[in-house]
């Protein structure tokens, strides 16, 4: 696919980030680039849609990578489905030097249909370098919620979900970097971001009370695992019990619960 635009959005770097960006608006005449001082992803990504002139629009940040057509396959299915307003498919994960971190990803939840509950719980994930979207659906929606530091694309994705249709692609179209340091990776405030997501969308269609608990459990759950592989037992299993009391059907949260209890440092040493 050649007919495309690229808008690079400079969010107040301090690096040799404009002379890279000269460099290749030098040689192809569709890059165009837009500075602005430091406001996160939410106020970069909307800037960018408001420079863009395409009725189709997709993301890539710039740790990330699209396979050579992952362009042309969203766009068919838009241009196909006229009742479809956004579309997302496969990633395989690399590291910081692009070497792959295991196959690609197992696809959890409900990919497409009406996936607003399955978003909302946190089942169903759209990976942002795979997911293309109309811009007249963005005209009844909104843009990115720039309140919002992290979590901010999935909260734009319930958004979309629940006025139109979601399609998936069975296949893998991207490279998605996970990186120490980067936003995803800062755990405090991505779960309090994911905490504020919850309840911004709390009592809307397929965002009920059941639902709620489900997503604040998971939220707490998946705290708990990260706690855990930093061998931080005790905070570990504090985020296991708030995961356990939000939903008691949750049978790995009480797992891990009951894991952390039995092999904590401290039950072995009472054991001992």
């Amino acid at each position: 696919m050649t007919d495309w635009e690229l808008v690079i959005v400079d969010d107040g770097s301090r690096d040799g980030t404009p002379e890279v960006i000269s460099a290749y608006r030098s040689r192809d005449g569709r890059i165009r680039s837009v500075r602005q001082e430091n406001a996160g992803p939410s106020a970069a990504r909307n800037l960018a849609i408001q420079h863009a002139r395409a009725p189709y629009l997709a993301l890539l940040d710039a740790d990330d990578i699209y396979l050579s057509e992952r362009l042309a396959v969203t766009v068919h299915v838009l241009e196909t489905n006229s009742e479809v307003d956004l579309v997302h498919g496969g990633v395989t994960l690399i590291d910081a030097q692009g070497a792959t971190i295991g196959p690609p990803e197992p696809y959890p939840g409900k990919p497409s249909g009406d996936i607003v509950r399955d978003l909302y719980t946190r089942r169903t994930h759209i990976r942002c370098p795979t997911a293309t979207f109309r811009r007249s659906a963005l005209d009844k929606v909104g843009l990115f919620d720039e309140r919002l530091r992290a979590t901010e694309d999935r909260d734009l994705w319930v958004r979309l979900a629940e006025q139109g249709s979601v399609a998936y692609v069975d296949r893998v179209l991207a490279l998605y970097r996970r990186v120490a340091g980067s936003n995803s990776s800062n755990a405090d405030r991505m779960m309090n971001s994911q905490i504020a997501f919850v309840e911004k969308h709390r009592g809307r269609r397929g965002c009920g009370p059941l639902a709620r608990r489900q997503a604040l459990g998971l939220i707490h759950k998946e705290r708990g695992d990260q706690y855990n592989l930093a061998g931080q037992r005790r905070l570990a299993r504090q985020q296991y019990m708030r995961s356990f009391a939000y939903d008691p059907t949750a049978i790995a949260s009480l797992y891990m619960l009951v894991k952390s209890l039995i092999f904590s440092p401290q039950a072995s040493a009472d054991a001992g």
